[in-house]
């Protein structure tokens, strides 16, 4: 028999992003990539479209053509063609077995038909308004059943009393009533707090907390903001007595969130909502009186290290108040941690809802910000850029799933109702590629970084799930056997570090000497 020789055709494999290791004493030192690109050594990440492909469908070619010279093919073929069955076969029965099949097997097919695979495995009908308020509805149940009254410590500052951090017990929740001025978003809602667990003193974080969005009489109506400020859980990074959690040390204070503005209302709605009295979005006010109650007694010495982080609706409102904040505090290393809501709206649709929303009458923006917010134009990207040039020496970083549930759901819920259309899809292809785009404008900024996970799972950092979090997946470690496995059974081969999430989150800020790195694990066809 003459020699087979057999060329395969695949597409490239994705290069993995790696970053300069920062030289001690200079943490932004600055280098270069392969491209002649910029960077430093806080590093930047980008996926590209096959990086993004594993689970959103891009750029994944399972497919291989070969061209042989012989008719029939040799033995050693036939030998390896039935390894590649036989490890498919076995490779696609531990994912039945393992039960995984909803991160692996479900959610890339489902991406692949154009739909959404959401929480639980449920499947949203995009388009409907009533299925996709059902969603946020399950999303927010859990945390509106923490709303409530009465807590077991508790303050109440006034004229006599300023609820000082020496009196309150160290890992326990107290819950500061500000009073005056701050209130939720319906005149029945009950008094806003904000939440502190006293750790160490010179080590802080400064979380703004989830809580949905109301930007109509619709959306109020139908509940999907939250209306009372949630008891804080005894997850993620508030199990504060886990040696695996982070922050474990540090002292966190809780921004309250209950009017549905992303922590920037200052305005009068005049809504009707039965049973629900006036309507006052009153984030901005709200805010303000936990940064004055931090700075008065948290921030009259410098901080060893300063977090300022926000999950869900909180990412957007720590993405325009991490400014004022970096500016009134004083600290030796800090970082911005924006988790789960990257702002991915329909065009022209950011600009209106700051203007409607009051941000345009507050303090938080610089002058030309002002002008862009009072005709409309004005995007929180562009906020959380310019405080990442204002502030070369702090780390900012973005925690995002590749197919977010609920951000793919607030994205058609705000198509629906302000641009009163139901005709758009909001796919996983096509937000995987939005998200890609605000991360590659992010990437121009030596001092951002990411960590991107193939998932559908909205929020990290308040949940249980911070600790099995890894790129590839939130279920298992997907390296060692499993990547074996995947390239045999699919030519995939998965690029890119699997650093667990908790493992990579003291990187930000990076300690003297150190570095911080960006993170996401994709797939392409193996070379």
């Amino acid at each position: 028999l003459k020699p087979c020789r057999c060329a395969p055709s695949r597409s490239p494999c994705p290069a993995t992003s790696t970053m300069a290791p920062a030289a001690p004493g200079d943490l932004l030192r600055r280098s270069s990539d392969g491209a002649g690109r910029a960077s430093l050594g806080l590093g930047a990440c980008t996926p590209s479209e096959s990086e993004l492909g594993l689970l959103s469908g891009h750029n994944v070619d399972l497919q291989t053509e070969s061209t042989c010279s012989s008719d029939s093919p040799s033995p050693s073929m036939r030998r390896r063609a039935w390894g590649r069955v036989l490890a498919t076969v076995g490779f696609f029965a531990l994912c039945l077995l393992a039960a995984l099949v909803a991160q692996w097997c479900h959610a890339p097919a489902a991406a692949l038909q154009g739909r959404g695979a959401l929480d639980g495995g449920l499947i949203v009908e995009y388009g409907r308004f009533e299925p996709l308020v059902a969603q946020v509805e399950q999303t927010f149940k859990p945390i509106a059943s923490r709303a409530r009254g009465s807590y077991s410590a508790e303050c109440n500052i006034t004229a006599n009393e300023t609820c000082p951090f020496e009196d309150m017990p160290r890992g326990n929740i107290t819950a500061v009533f500000p009073g005056e001025g701050t209130r939720c978003i319906f005149g029945t809602s009950p008094p806003y707090l904000f939440q502190v667990i006293p750790g160490d003193k010179d080590k802080l974080v400064v979380h703004f907390d989830m809580g949905g969005a109301c930007w109509d009489e619709a959306t109020a109506n139908a509940g999907l903001c939250l209306s009372g400020v949630a008891e804080v859980p005894r997850e993620g990074m508030f199990r504060t007595n886990d040696p695996a959690n982070p922050y474990a040390n540090y002292t966190i204070v809780v921004v309250g969130y209950c009017s549905g503005d992303a922590f920037v209302g200052n305005v009068r709605r005049d809504w009707v909502v039965p049973e629900a009295g006036d309507v006052v979005q009153s984030g901005y006010a709200n805010t303000k009186s936990v940064v004055k109650w931090v700075h008065a007694n948290l921030g009259k010495r410098r901080l060893k290290s300063l977090i300022l982080t926000g999950s869900s609706a909180g990412a957007l409102g720590v993405q325009i108040w991490a400014r004022p904040l970096l500016r009134r505090l004083k600290y030796e290393s800090a970082a911005v941690i924006a988790d789960s809501f990257a702002g991915v709206f329909p065009a022209g649709v950011q600009g209106r809802q700051q203007l409607g929303v009051g941000l345009c009458n507050t303090a938080l923006l610089t002058e030309i910000m002002q002008e862009a917010c009072e005709a409309g134009t004005l995007e929180v990207q562009w906020v959380y850029e310019s405080t990442m040039r204002e502030f070369p020496e702090v780390a900012f970083a973005s925690i995002d799933s590749k197919i977010d549930s609920v951000q793919m759901v607030f994205y058609e819920i705000a198509y629906l109702t302000l641009l009163g259309s139901a005709d758009y899809t909001m796919s996983p292809e096509i937000f995987a590629a939005k998200l890609a785009i605000i991360y590659r404008r992010y990437n121009l900024q030596p001092n951002w970084i990411s960590y991107m996970a193939n998932s559908g799972n909205h929020m990290f950092l308040p949940k249980d799930i911070l600790y099995h979090t890894r790129p590839g997946s939130t279920e298992l470690k997907t390296s060692g056997l499993f990547n074996y496995g995947l390239e045999l059974a699919a030519s995939v081969e998965l690029t890119g570090r699997d650093t667990p999430l908790t493992s990579w989150l003291p990187g930000p800020p990076p300690r003297a000497g150190g570095s911080c790195s960006p993170v996401c694990r994709g797939g392409g066809a193996a070379p």
